[in-house]
Parts: C-alpha cells; sequence; structure tokens
C-alpha cells in the first residue's frame, strides 16, 4: 500500500511530466502568433486589423461557451467509463454530444442569416468566415479535450501545435495569393480548425463509429446536461469578468483609459497564463483520474499539494511583477502605457487567486456539483459590477484593478466554503504564510537595490535582480523549513545531487 508521501511524489512526476509536454502547446502557438501579427499589421491598416481582432474575439468567446459542457463531461467522466464496457456507448454519446452543439449553432446561425445586414453592419462579409471558424473550432476544442483526459498531452501539443502552424501558413497564403483581405485570415484559422479536426477524429477512432442514433441513451444526455450546462454559465460568467470592467471604464470615464487598462490587463494574463496554464492542464485530469481509480482517500492530500506548489510558485512572480511594474511596462508597451504601471500588482494577484480558485472548485468538480460552480461565479460578477458601479466614476481604472483583484480573491473563498466536508481539502496556511514572509524579505532588498542598480534602460540590471530575487525566495523558503524531507529527496534525485 502506497502511503501519502509515495502517492504524492508520484502524482507530482506526473505533473510535471505531463506539464512540460503541454508546454509547447502554449510557447510555439504564442510565437507564431507574434510573426503572424507583424505580417498582418504591415499588410492592413489599422481599422482592416481593428476589424479582425474584433472579429476573432467575438468568435473565440462563442467557441470557449459553446464546447465547455461537453470538453468538462469528456474530462470528468472518461477516466470512470473507460473501465466499464459500455466505452464505446460513451465515445458515441461524446460524439453525440459534440454533434448536438453543431447542430444548434447551425439553428442560430440560420435564425440570424435574414437579419446579418442589420446586426452585423460593416461585419456582415465575416458571417459565412466566422460560423466555419465557431463549428469547427467548437469540434476542435472537444477532441483535444480527449487527449487530456486520455492523458496524453503529447499528441494535445503536437494538434495544438499543428494547428497553429496551418494556420499561419493558409493565412499568409491566402493574404498574398487569394485575396488581401482580413477575412482571408478568419477563413485560414476555419480550414485550419477543420483539417485539424479530421485528423483528431480519426486517431480517437471517431470515424469507425455507426449507428448513433440507435445508440442514444438519455440517461447519458442526461449525465451530460446536468454536469456541463452549468458550466457553460461559468464559462459566461468568466468572460463577463474579464470584460465587464472595461465596458464601464468606457461609460463612466473614457476609451483612452479602456485602452492604458486592457493593455497592461491583457499583458499580465497572458504572462501568467504561459506560466500556470501547463500545470492547469496536466493537473486536472490526473485528479479526476485519481478520483476514479480507487484513491479517493489521498485526492484531498495531492489536491492541497498541487495548489502549495502553484501558491509557492506564483506569488513570487506577483512581487516580481509589482516590484518591477514600471520598468517592465515601459519595455514591453513603450512609454504612451507607463502609468498603467500602478494596476499591475493588482492584477498579477488577481491571476494568483483566480488559479488557486481552479484548485479550489476541484472538489465541486469530483462531487459533480457544477451548480455550486456557476452559482461562486455568478456572485462574483454582481460583486464586480457593484464595486465597479460605485468606484469606476471616481477613480477611474485604477478602481477596476482593485475590484478585479477583490473579485478574483473572492471566488476561492466561496468555492471552498461550498465544497461538501467528503473531498475537501485542508489549506496549507504555514506554507501561505512562509511565502508571503518571503516575498516580503526578497521585496524588501529588491527596491533597496533597484535604486542604485538599475538606470532607466537597464534591462540586464533588470534580469539580474529578477534572479537575485527569485534565489533570495528560494533560500528564505529554505530557513523556514518550507520545503518537506520528500521533497529535497526527490529534487535531490532529480539534480542528480549525492
Amino acid at each position: 500500500m502506497e502511503s501519502v508521501n509515495e502517492q504524492v511524489i508520484k502524482k507530482l512526476t506526473d505533473l510535471k511530466k505531463d506539464a512540460i509536454q503541454y508546454i509547447p502547446s502554449l510557447i510555439i502557438p504564442a510565437l507564431l502568433s507574434l510573426v503572424t501579427i507583424g505580417i498582418f499589421t504591415r499588410v492592413f491598416n489599422p481599422y482592416q486589423y481593428g476589424q479582425y481582432v474584433l472579429v476573432v474575439a467575438v468568435v473565440s468567446i462563442i467557441i470557449n461557451i459553446a464546447s465547455v459542457y461537453s470538453r468538462s463531461s469528456v474530462l470528468r467522466f472518461y477516466p470512470k467509463l473507460k473501465k466499464e464496457d459500455d466505452y464505446l456507448k460513451f465515445q458515441q454519446h461524446f460524439v453525440i454530444a459534440v454533434l448536438l452543439t453543431v447542430l444548434c449553432l447551425c439553428v442560430l446561425a440560420g435564425a440570424l442569416f435574414m437579419f446579418k445586414e442589420k446586426i452585423l453592419g460593416e461585419f456582415t462579409k465575416f458571417y459565412l468566415a466566422a460560423f466555419l471558424m465557431i463549428v469547427f473550432g467548437v469540434i476542435f476544442e472537444n477532441f483535444t479535450a480527449f487527449f487530456r483526459a486520455k492523458l496524453e498531452p503529447r499528441k494535445y501539443s503536437r494538434y495544438r501545435v499543428g494547428f497553429a502552424a496551418l494556420g499561419a501558413l493558409l493565412a499568409v497564403i491566402f493574404i498574398f495569393f487569394v485575396f488581401r483581405d482580413v477575412l482571408s485570415i478568419v477563413l485560414a484559422t476555419g480550414v485550419s480548425y477543420l483539417v485539424v479536426s479530421l485528423f483528431m477524429s480519426r486517431e480517437l477512432g471517431f470515424w469507425q463509429l455507426r449507428g448513433l442514433l440507435r445508440a442514444i441513451d438519455f440517461n447519458y444526455i442526461r449525465k451530460f446536461a446536468v454536469y456541463g450546462f452549468p458550466l457553460v454559465g461559468w464559462m459566461a460568467g468568466f468572460t463577463i469578468l474579464n470584460l465587464s470592467d472595461r465596458f464601464l471604464i468606457e461609460l463612466f470615464r473614457s476609451t483612452q483609459e479602456v485602452g492604458i487598462y486592457a493593455a497592461a490587463y491583457d499583458l499580465i494574463g497572458r504572462g501568467f497564463g504561459l506560466i500556470s496554464s501547463p500545470v492547469m492542464l496536466a493537473a486536472h485530469p490526473l485528479i479526476i483520474n485519481m478520483w476514479e481509480t480507487g484513491q479517493r482517500k489521498n485526492v484531498g492530500n495531492v489536491i492541497a499539494v498541487f495548489a502549495r506548489y502553484f501558491w509557492l510558485a506564483g506569488l513570487p512572480v506577483v512581487m516580481l511583477l509589482s516590484v518591477f511594474s514600471l520598468q517592465l511596462i515601459r519595455i514591453v508597451l513603450g512609454g504612451q502605457f507607463q502609468e498603467s504601471y500602478v494596476v499591475v500588482p493588482f492584477i498579477a494577484a488577481s491571476f494568483l487567486f483566480w488559479g488557486l480558485g481552479m484548485f479550489m472548485h476541484k472538489g465541486l468538480e469530483l462531487a459533480e456539483k457544477t451548480k455550486a460552480i456557476f452559482f461562486s461565479i455568478s456572485v462574483c460578477i454582481i460583486l464586480n459590477i457593484m464595486l465597479n458601479v460605485i468606484f469606476i466614476p471616481k477613480f477611474g481604472y485604477i478602481a477596476a484593478a482593485v475590484t478585479t483583484l477583490v473579485s478574483f480573491m473572492f471566488y476561492p473563498i466561496l468555492t471552498y466554503r461550498l465544497t461538501p466536508a467528503s473531498v475537501r481539502w485542508i489549506i496549507p496556511w504555514r506554507s501561505l504564510g512562509n511565502s508571503i514572509i518571503s516575498c516580503l524579505i526578497s521585496a524588501g532588498i529588491l527596491f533597496a537595490l533597484k535604486t542604485i542598480l538599475l538606470c532607466e534602460t537597464g534591462i540586464f540590471s533588470l534580469f539580474f535582480l529578477i534572479m537575485l530575487g527569485l534565489v533570495i525566495y528560494v533560500v528564505v523558503l529554505y530557513f523556514l523549513d518550507e520545503y518537506k524531507d520528500y521533497e529535497l529527496v526527490y529534487l535531490k534525485k532529480n539534480l542528480r545531487l549525492k
């Protein structure tokens, strides 16, 4: 019988291995995006490129909302049903769920078709290309979720990278050899979704499925719906929570403040996502598989360990972004946006607490209480909007950053309180305290040093101080006796230390 520490080490090894394999699916598409953005902004004027950005933003939101119920269901139920004799039935109903989503999208698109000019105006030309992108984007997102559920991060990354590369290639070909319009980029993305989804369908064995209509079992449909539909509301709520403050800044203040706030928010959000997403992508299926393979007794301990590592790794990032916010904003966004540095600490802390919330609500996912997850984010949205309406008129985008932090902090607290006692894990308060102390000591030393070593363009000095801050943080944690014996053994083994 494995001890708790042995299970933790085993899951930590799995988490590290899977997280590393997920990294290409984030880094390579991001690099390709930088390259294509450089091409697009030289071919199209700001107005044309702005149209493309708006269309892709709306389409991406629709894809995420429309696909979340079925991909969440496959992540939750695959580990359990793969062991049972009716696994084929599970595959069939997953495909049925995806096809039902596509059918609903087709009905909505058909209803909109007669009124598209009136509703969409100058964006009418994107109608068919955007519809293609939405439909095959939903299929793509669901199929990639199946690889996550199967604990095959390498295949997940392969298809993500393949989609990004094919999309970039087709976009360039369409622009220079078919027709020079931003519509071609949207069309290229839709075609890429289609092509890659066909290859995934074949590898997952969906091409061999027959008799879908005869296989329909409404118990499966109900199981998927009861679990997944509240998560549709959760995804929509997350979108509102992320974007509503921008509209309120526009309403009460000015478009200029929206630009300043959004630039810093998007920069920190994407940066934090590149750091945390591999861990999140790897941790979720590992936790679900552990729950469904007879290891429920220690699931809470493993979730607590994963959350602790996330906090220990994320808090120094928040600290460094706070200490060097002005310098980082000047380097990345330029002098025109440098006043946005004041919101960086609040936004960075917001994403840290949101990531912690993803671990806090794992108990609700395991207990299949997704309605509580939807309730939690609904409360956070109401709180966020109320605070923004009160404070944005007077304090502007700074108030929006603070209210975002308050709302994002409230989410992990609320989800934890709603989690049933049987699946609730113990919060590692000592680790939280140690990491805060370490960050305060490191931040104090960095504040003292940066005025001496850092000049206006001191990129090398900045890099040196960031590395120094991380070293101080790790060393102070060691003297606070934060590292467990089994963690030190694991670290020495992986670093091949004697």
